[in-house]
């Protein structure tokens, strides 16, 4: 019989039960990569979406997350998300943790793990600084008003590479708003990132096609910015929102090594 090395996964710890406040630990028992990430939450009322925000990430005690952005979409890191992105590469020695803080919208059953591999031979446990570079969190605009705009600006707390950019739409009754809400502009370091002007739609389920920006689709490199940043520099991206009162969106974006 084949025997494996404790290679195939991490798990956060113990899932947190009947909660909206998700605080979620897990130690390594040997040196090893932290591939990728996954939180698994499951809303309690028929009626709730399993959404909401991430707004801790750490490794050996080090921040995953790389910009001033108070949270991103914990759907960036769901069951269905891409894999490319919500890899995180980076080695992890035995004896330390991974730990991962959120707040769900509504009462939910919330899980996580994270799939670990052999470390690559010559590869060191420490990791180098670009290894933390994961996410960059854009943050919750609240609820936007209907016929205004919104605007969401982060900034690099150190050099880092943009990778694909993660939008998704919600309501005040917490779940996911099908509406009229739109990216009018993407800024970065003060250069506009759009080819002409118009509106890019970025409203709808998770997992429909009427949000090119939604934390499942398939076309990650052309979501990619691929633009750099340096520490102290920002990334904006705002837009309209031309449905209901309520609508909110929550932005992340995943960084490149």
């Amino acid at each position: 019989m084949a025997t494996f090395g404790q290679s195939f996964a991490l798990p956060l710890g113990a899932m947190d039960i009947n909660a909206t406040a998700v605080s979620l630990s897990g130690t390594i028992d040997k040196d090893r990569m932290l591939d990728r990430i996954v939180v698994a939450s499951y809303a309690n009322a028929a009626t709730a979406r399993a959404s909401g925000v991430v707004t801790s990430l750490k490794v050996g005690g080090q921040n995953l997350l790389q910009s001033d952005g108070a949270s991103f979409p914990v759907e960036m890191i769901g069951a269905n998300s891409s894999d490319d992105g919500a890899f995180i590469g980076c080695p992890l020695k035995g004896g330390l943790s991974c730990q991962l803080v959120a707040t769900m919208d509504a009462v939910a059953d919330t899980g996580a793990l994270v799939f670990t591999s052999d470390l690559p031979a010559g590869v060191s446990a420490t990791p180098d600084e670009d290894d933390y570079n994961f996410i960059f969190p854009m943050g919750d605009t609240g609820a936007i008003i209907a016929g205004n705009t919104w605007s969401l600006t982060a900034i690099a707390r150190r050099n880092v590479t943009l990778g694909r950019v993660v939008i998704v739409c919600v309501s005040a009754a917490n779940t996911y708003a099908v509406s009229e809400t739109y990216v009018d502009s993407i800024t970065i370091a003060g250069s506009e990132a759009l080819s002409g002007t118009g509106q890019i739609p970025c409203f709808g389920l998770p997992g429909e096609s009427t949000n090119p920006f939604g934390p499942h689709a398939n076309d990650d490199d052309g979501l990619r910015l691929d633009a750099e940043l340096t520490a102290g520099e920002s990334l904006t991206i705002s837009g309209t929102s031309t449905g209901g009162v309520g609508i909110g969106l929550r932005c992340g974006v995943f960084l490149e090594d």
